[in-house]
């Protein structure tokens, strides 16, 4: 197949994959968010299920937050990812945002980017906008 098509995959069948190799590690930038989640004493789940729709990141159920961490390359970030190559991506990430959102989820997608400069930024973002 060419790289730059589309598999053949149903979603559920690439977000199946997808969580089972994840339960065996974390990315770097997931590492980061466990440990400021944890530092915070902040109760989340991890590479869950979400309502039978999608597996997520990060669960935090008092907020009801789902948190998605994307790599700049495999995500498409415009920034230093790779937008030809994984050119579905970014549409694919919206998709599962609007779906999530229409459930009730609030939903933070960070950027590797954006984790490596300050993971505190951004568990902080999700403190401020959350607040009742």
């Amino acid at each position: 197949m060419n790289t730059h098509e589309r598999s053949s995959f149903s979603k559920e069948h690439k977000n199946n994959i997808r969580a089972a190799l994840k339960r065996f590690s974390n990315t770097r930038i997931e590492q980061k968010i466990v440990v400021e989640l944890k530092r915070r004493g902040v109760k989340f789940e991890q590479n869950v299920g979400v309502s039978s729709i999608k597996n997520v990141d990060f669960y935090l159920p008092k907020q009801n937050v789902v948190i998605e961490c994307n790599s700049c390359f495999y995500h498409a970030c415009l920034e230093h990812g790779h937008p030809a190559y994984h050119q579905y991506a970014r549409t694919d990430d919206a998709a599962d945002t609007r779906v999530l959102e229409k459930h009730g989820y609030n939903v933070f997608r960070f950027w590797e980017h954006e984790i490596n400069a300050s993971v505190e930024k951004r568990v902080n973002q999700i403190e401020n906008e959350t607040r009742n």
